[in-house]
C-alpha cells in the first residue's frame, strides 16, 4: 500500500461509499483507484484554507513550536483540519 495522501483519501471515499450501500467496482485492494479523481477534487477544494483554518495556523505558531524554533508542520496541518471540521455548514 502506498503512503500517498491521494491514495489514502481515495480509499476512504470508496470505504464510505461501500459502507453507505453504494455500489463499488473492483475489490477492496484495487477498487480505490476508481476514486482517485474524486480524491483529487477533495484535495483541490482544500487548497484554499478558510479563515478558521488560517486562524489555527496563527494559534499553532503560538503553541506549536518545534525545538529548532519553527512551527511543527504536522501540528499546524492537524490544527487546520480540526478547525475546518468544527466549522458550521
Amino acid at each position: 500500500m502506498s503512503n500517498s495522501f491521494l491514495e489514502k483519501v481515495a480509499r476512504t471515499l470508496r470505504k464510505r461509499t461501500k459502507a453507505n450501500g453504494g455500489i463499488c467496482r473492483g475489490n477492496d485492494e484495487t477498487g480505490w483507484q476508481d476514486y482517485v479523481e474524486d480524491a483529487r477534487a477533495v484535495l483541490e477544494a482544500m487548497s484554499v484554507p478558510s479563515m478558521s483554518m488560517v486562524d489555527a495556523v496563527h494559534d499553532s505558531e503560538d503553541q506549536g513550536l518545534h525545538p529548532r524554533g519553527s512551527v511543527e508542520p504536522r501540528r499546524v496541518w492537524n490544527d487546520m483540519i480540526e478547525a475546518a471540521l468544527k466549522e458550521s455548514i
